[in-house]
């Protein structure tokens, strides 16, 4: 710090400019403080240059803080650029795309300048770019933007839930977006629809095949006793199934 700011000083001095410089200094208790130290050349009323007239500003806590925000933000744009979920940062006036990590590449087939060409709405069908430009404006805080379709860029389709929460990115209002893709959970629910479906179907068709069945038994049942004969079909768990009106006779 002592070369760095007698090379300033010097320097200054010979061009008799005004100078700034950081540098650390050693209090009484041993503890280094960072001090901001300015100087301004100073001349008297016939314009003859007497040296420097200066300042020290202890910017110590502000150094401090500086550094936490620089570890912060590194922690979270490590975060980012690692989620594996794809994710992205826009601008609120204008919805442009600022800023994707590696997974939105990676997912939609855009490499990163061809991602931050984009706004927000292009990566939208037509069906829904209106509604998520006018939700855009609402969102506020954290918000779960719901299920949508996002097209890749070979024009595939794709079902997502988005969340997004506001944020200050590159001196601007901006929101990020975190993206699942629900495409598989959305087609395995089909099938499971599909599937119930046809299950329901079946159990329809083979209650009408048991209840028939009963109905000949008991007409079986019917004319044994007609003849004579003890009925060879066990009907008791059957109850009043397809029982005939009363009065009536199975055909």
């Amino acid at each position: 710090d002592v070369e760095r700011f007698w090379a300033a000083y010097a320097g200054a001095f010979d061009r008799r400019q005004p100078f700034a410089v950081e540098w650390r200094l050693r209090r009484r208790d041993g503890q280094y403080r960072w001090l901001l130290n300015h100087g301004m050349p100073r001349y008297d009323a016939d314009g003859y240059f007497l040296g420097y007239i200066g300042s020290c500003l202890d910017i110590t806590e502000q150094k401090q803080l500086n550094q936490r925000l620089a570890a912060s933000e590194a922690y979270y744009r490590h975060l980012f650029e690692h989620n594996p979920a794809p994710m992205l940062i826009f601008a609120r006036a204008g919805l442009r795309l600022l800023s994707v990590n590696q997974a939105f590449q990676e997912h939609y087939g855009y490499n990163r300048e061809q991602a931050l060409s984009l706004e927000l709405p292009d990566l939208y069908p037509e069906s829904e770019k209106e509604a998520v430009m006018g939700l855009a404006e609402e969102w506020h805080d954290h918000a779960l933007a719901g299920e949508w379709h996002h097209r890749k860029r070979n024009g595939e389709f794709m079902d997502v839930v988005a969340h997004s929460h506001g944020l200050i990115y590159a001196d601007q209002a901006c929101r990020v977006m975190v993206i699942v893709d629900i495409t598989e959970r959305k087609r395995g629910e089909l099938i499971l629809q599909q599937r119930n479906e046809e299950l329901e179907c079946f159990n329809v068709a083979s209650t009408e095949r048991e209840l028939a069945m009963i109905d000949l038994k008991r007409q079986i049942n019917a004319l044994s006793a007609q003849l004579g004969q003890p009925p060879p079909y066990d009907l008791s768990f059957a109850g009043d199934a397809l029982m005939p009106p009363a009065g009536g006779k199975s055909a």
